[in-house]
């Protein structure tokens, strides 16, 4: 789950953030090589495996502290990520990068749940949508064809 506002220990480095509670040990000791492979292995996942993992999280661009989140979510390997207002505090640019960064999720074979209020950025990056209100489903649909939506950006 990828929540609205980050849940970041922002004086911890990326590899730290990204392994808190999940790191590799040996005989209750933390085997920094094995942790520094996995942490890197996640960030590649996403197409962002230049990140300097001995910096401090907090010292990174909005945009770049949500792909340090993506990464610790995917260390347990999940079918499916659900994002809760991912663009709440982004720029245009940050969520371009965002949006990219969902599509090679979905590439992966992860399921992704996107909830917003803003109806365009689900067109862009959704096959289907459901609109709840008052905790109701009041509608839904798939969008068109995935190659029209594609020629329109």
């Amino acid at each position: 789950m990828i929540y609205q506002e980050l849940n970041l220990a922002l004086h911890l480095s990326v590899m730290e953030n990204i392994l808190l509670g999940a790191e590799s040990a040996r005989a209750g000791v933390i085997d920094r090589a094995a942790s520094r492979s996995r942490a890197r292995a996640a960030l590649e996942q996403l197409g962002h495996g230049g990140l300097p993992l001995d910096r401090p999280a907090g010292s990174f661009t909005i945009a770049e502290q949500q792909v340090i989140e993506i990464a610790r979510a995917l260390l347990t390997a999940p079918k499916v990520m659900i994002m809760d207002e991912p663009t709440s505090s982004l720029t245009q640019a940050d969520t371009e990068k965002l949006f990219a960064v969902i599509r090679r999720l979905r590439a992966q074979g992860v399921s992704v749940i996107y909830i917003s209020h803003f109806l365009e950025e689900c067109e862009r990056i959704a096959d289907r949508f459901t609109v709840l209100k008052d905790g109701e489903t009041v509608g839904g649909a798939r969008w068109p064809a995935r190659a029209s939506i594609a020629s329109r950006r």
